[in-house]
């Protein structure tokens, strides 16, 4: 039975090993949480099937740029594209970047509702200092703006209303 690779040699000169290798660093460079590190290495693999099979082939070459150039509300959620959604947003108050942050999750990590504990992740993972009181923000933002709402049954939680969205949408500069 002969060994596709004799020594670890052979294996880091094979292309597949630099392909992997450059799917890793794209993941580690876009600090990408633990819990969806898997995913994020299948979808730069092009791997459709929920497990990664090392051994084989891949069919493409190299992995130039796993992320599309101009990011969309709607494409995945990584670290990358949340960071370049407020890069391009520019906003400094945190009355219009939470609204900003609600929006993103909402569209494209599919959360409804967040808490402050999620809000705060979004603030370290879009790089933007948070406000000190997340949760009077939040209020305020409830409160004098009507930009969120409460969800009922959940203390804490809170969802990205119609006139929040409206204003991510139309009010925010581009």
């Amino acid at each position: 039975m002969t060994k596709p690779y004799e020594n670890s040699d052979d294996l880091k000169k094979s292309p597949r090993h630099a392909f992997l290798k450059e799917a890793l660093d794209a993941i580690n460079d876009l600090s990408v949480p633990e819990a969806l590190q898997e995913q994020a290495l299948i979808y730069l693999l092009g791997d459709s099937h929920t497990g990664v099979n090392i051994s084989s082939p891949s069919p493409k070459s190299n992995i130039a740029s796993p992320v599309p150039a101009n990011p969309s509300p709607a494409n995945g959620g990584s670290t990358g594209d949340l960071r370049n959604f407020m890069k391009e947003k520019n906003l400094k108050t945190a009355a219009k970047i939470i609204p900003c942050l609600f929006y993103w999750a909402k569209h494209n990590e599919g959360k409804d509702t967040l808490d402050g504990k999620d809000l705060l992740e979004l603030f370290r993972r879009s790089s933007i200092r948070p406000p000190q009181n997340i949760a009077q923000a939040m209020r305020d933002l409830t409160s004098k703006h009507g930009r969120l709402s409460s969800v009922k049954g959940e203390k804490g939680h809170y969802e990205l209303t119609q006139a929040g969205e409206d204003f991510v949408l139309y009010d925010v500069a581009r």
